[in-house]
């Protein structure tokens, strides 16, 4: 029992998870943490990291039994990749969306393939939840400006635009794009739903790589719709970028990070 722990009544219910929770009878002072700006309809109180962990099994043993995971190993060979790495899962200690996916992602991640992953929102409780599943934190906020060299699977579902942008750029050449593999938002919906000079204007290295990449959308089959809507897997093929001009490679500014942009966290 920690230090300062107060034994209170407590009325008890379920909560999303289907755990039971207790929550505190009318005038007693609440501890519940700041919202996140991930998944703000699935929130509550955060976690400590044996009980995130005893959740996120339990997810685990749900995904492995769904269609969902299925499709992804159907089309995609886990076990080519040397490394997966994670950006903004969000608060696992308080977001059952954040738990579900990173159960996903523990899922195809196979046993021994190192896997790093970073949300400068997380908690004490939270990083130390990740490194209990055997996730490695990644010391710094990169702003997903993270080159690779080998096989990597990048695992981003519902990232900010800005995001998956700044990880093309750092990857922005015809030998390190066929390394890069992306789970994440659906990057031709962007062209859809926004004008053509904006995407090429704001996210330029998003719109520059549409014509490059080759996207498979994931039918949204898992029971919980809102978890894993529109996503799809992004791979760039040798064969697509042996199309473009020299100069496609050599005009590559590194682009700036908006400050004021609530989709991504420079600090």
């Amino acid at each position: 029992m920690k230090s300062g722990y107060v034994k209170i009544n407590m009325a008890k219910s379920r909560d999303e998870d289907g755990f039971q929770i207790v929550r505190r009878r009318r005038g007693q002072r609440s501890t519940k943490p700041p919202l996140s700006p991930v998944g703000l309809g699935h929130l509550e109180e955060g976690l400590p990291s044996r009980n995130i962990i005893i959740r996120i099994d339990t997810y685990r043993n749900s995904i492995r039994q769904s269609q969902f995971l299925q499709q992804i190993q159907d089309g995609l060979d886990c076990s080519k990749f040397r490394e997966f790495i994670c950006y903004g899962i969000g608060r696992i200690g308080s977001c059952s969306i954040s738990r579900q996916q990173l159960a996903l992602l523990l899922e195809l991640c196979p046993k021994g393939t190192p896997c790093s992953l970073f949300d400068p929102m997380l908690s004490s409780e939270e990083r130390e939840a990740v490194e209990r599943t055997g996730c490695s934190l990644l010391p710094h906020n990169e702003l997903c400006k993270h080159p690779v060299h080998h096989s990597t699977l990048f695992f981003m579902p519902h990232c900010g635009r800005a995001m998956y942008n700044n990880l093309l750029w750092s990857n922005w050449s015809p030998t390190s794009l066929p390394c890069v593999t992306i789970i994440g938002n659906r990057l031709s919906s962007y062209l859809e739903r926004l004008p053509t000079k904006h995407l090429a204007k704001e996210t330029p290295y998003i719109h520059r790589a549409l014509q490059y990449s080759t996207e498979v959308t994931l039918s949204n089959t898992y029971p919980d719709s809102t978890v894993f809507n529109d996503l799809a897997i992004h791979t760039f093929p040798v064969e697509k970028l042996l199309t473009a001009q020299h100069t496609e490679w050599t005009d590559c500014t590194e682009p700036i990070i908006d400050s004021n942009d609530p989709e991504i966290i420079v600090t």
